[in-house]
């Protein structure tokens, strides 16, 4: 049996860095691009689900201070916002990796541009459901497809570009089936766009990290 002996010191001194927070750290990125200027983020969580976010919104013509491939732990991220409507088309497939808070954010996102886009991800995430997402957001007026290319889903946001790009989304009163933080900012995101008010109803709250955000 080993004894171990300890001493009274004066006290404890040092600085905890607390960790990021994945959640937040998507919605600083979708934020900040939506607003009107630059922002600076700090301790931004730099996992491959959160870099994906950055790397697509780079892609819709938001200009950063650095990449996903450049950025550092010790990094402030400088993002210069292209507001409401300064996302430019992307030809190439957005791609989500195993991201489905990317993928469903970015469904109501892009649910509001006047321009086709086409997400996809991996293996895993091509199987996880993303119709309760896109559910409410046909209520909006947004349209999708669904595509199957090389063995991978491909989920196509507004096909073919209708001439309802000359009115807004509309604004829907929507009764969340089950708590979903994700679902709930998607809808919030494109109520951003829509004429009328959008109003969600929950019967068990969900995270409010974006309600925090947009205040």
């Amino acid at each position: 049996m080993t004894s171990i002996k300890t001493q009274p010191c004066d006290g404890l001194n040092g600085i905890v860095r607390v960790p990021s927070d994945k959640s937040i750290s998507h919605r600083a990125l979708i934020f900040s691009a939506l607003a009107e200027g630059r922002t600076c983020i700090r301790n931004l969580l730099l996992s491959e689900d959160v870099m994906r976010t950055l790397t697509i919104l780079n892609q819709l013509g938001v200009q950063t201070s650095h990449t996903a491939a450049t950025i550092t732990q010790t990094d402030e991220l400088i993002v210069k916002g292209v507001g409401l409507h300064g996302f430019q088309e992307s030809k190439d497939i957005l791609y989500c990796g195993n991201s489905g808070t990317t993928m469903r954010l970015m469904l109501g996102l892009l649910a509001a541009q006047p321009f086709t886009s086409r997400l996809t991800g991996d293996a895993s995430l091509n199987k996880r459901p993303m119709e309760r997402v896109m559910e409410p957001l046909r209520k909006m007026g947004a349209e999708f497809s669904v595509e199957q290319k090389n063995g991978q889903r491909v989920i196509c946001v507004n096909p073919e570009l209708r001439t309802r790009f000359a009115v807004p989304l509309q604004g829907i009163e929507y009764k969340m089936p089950i708590a979903s933080a994700q679902v709930k900012t998607a809808i919030l995101i494109a109520g951003l766009y829509a004429q009328c008010e959008t109003k969600i109803v929950e019967r068990l709250s969900s995270r409010n990290h974006t309600e925090i955000m947009m205040a």
